[in-house]
């Protein structure tokens, strides 16, 4: 199980690392990458949450349906503590003072719970697990486009919910799997939503590899603090969600489904931010803030290439 774990971090670094490299050129940076995003967001991962709904929806229910909602409410649960440990933190701890104090909780307590975790786990974990996972990503979606934009807005206060496409998609695909209305798709359509599916992951991680090529070279500025929010947030934090979950038994599960569900929980609490606080930002926020947003998202993915395979592979050595 190791090298499965080791090839899809591997490819998931390669294609990042290619995005980032590709969209190098300012002219491509402004003209194909917005484009290739829109499409990538807008259309490739709701058909590919729609697909994934109805090929993995019996069986997810089969394994236990009482998952989806435990999933959405670990996602709210786990983001709110996270909020509340870097704002005690930036607030009461020396080493973690800021210039941009709600731009940096920002930073510890939204975590990039799809892009990075999607294509992971289905590579190496059980497909009842990426339906699962869609409830987590949903509860995402809500939170972040209503606390965290308020969060990060140069005002405060700023609550603000924006409908987009990842969220009509993961709705229209639990609706579909619900009423077994897939099978009413036309043929032709279906091939063809399958085929577009089928890159979705891949491009996401290329896609997210140009928007990190699009932070400026001046904002790469390493800070103090940077340092200690990887050794909180991205070691100690993750090493601790792994000690309690060593910790639970689990009962009533197969081995292969609990070892999923710690798998993913490792996952989440190891990940570097999310990506769209930089847009957040850009939007609501101020010129001052998105540089140092920008800087510290750079420094955790630079990180998160050695400290996440660690996880992985200690998440396998302990339940696998």
């Amino acid at each position: 199980m190791f090298q499965p774990i080791l090839v899809t971090t591997a490819r998931l670094i390669i294609l990042m690392i290619a995005g980032y490299i590709v969209f190098q050129p300012r002219l491509l940076r402004q003209h194909i990458l917005p484009r290739l995003l829109s499409l990538t967001v807008n259309v490739l991962l709701p058909v590919y949450f729609i697909t994934a709904f109805s090929a993995g929806w019996d069986s997810a229910v089969e394994a236990g349906w009482e998952w989806m909602p435990i999933f959405f409410f670990a996602s709210v649960v786990m983001m709110g503590f996270q909020a509340v440990v870097g704002g005690w933190l930036v607030r009461r701890v020396p080493a973690f003072s800021s210039p941009h104090p709600r731009a940096w909780v920002a930073l510890f307590a939204v975590q990039n719970v799809g892009f990075i975790p999607l294509p992971i786990l289905a590579a190496i974990a059980p497909e009842e697990i990426n339906i699962y996972m869609f409830f987590f990503v949903l509860a995402f979606v809500i939170i972040f486009w209503t606390l965290v934009v308020s969060l990060v807005s140069a005002e405060g206060g700023h609550f603000v919910f924006k409908p987009n496409m990842p969220l009509a998609g993961i709705v229209a695909g639990m609706v579909i799997a619900v009423f077994g209305l897939y099978d009413y798709i036309p043929g032709v359509l279906r091939t063809a939503m399958e085929w577009l599916s089928e890159p979705a992951l891949d491009l996401i991680l290329f896609v997210l590899g140009g928007i990190l090529a699009t932070i400026p070279k001046a904002d790469l500025k390493y800070r103090p603090e940077f340092g200690s929010l990887i050794w909180l947030r991205m070691l100690l934090y993750p090493a601790a969600m792994l000690g309690v979950l060593a910790l639970i038994p689990f009962n009533g599960l197969s081995a292969e489904m609990a070892y999923g569900i710690r798998l993913v929980l490792v996952l989440e609490a190891a990940v570097p931010p999310a990506t769209n606080l930089i847009v957040a930002t850009k939007k609501y926020g101020t010129e001052a803030q998105v540089h140092y947003m920008a800087s510290g998202m750079l420094v955790t993915y630079i990180a998160s290439f050695v400290t996440m395979p660690l996880f992985l592979i200690a998440s396998h050595a302990a339940f696998g």
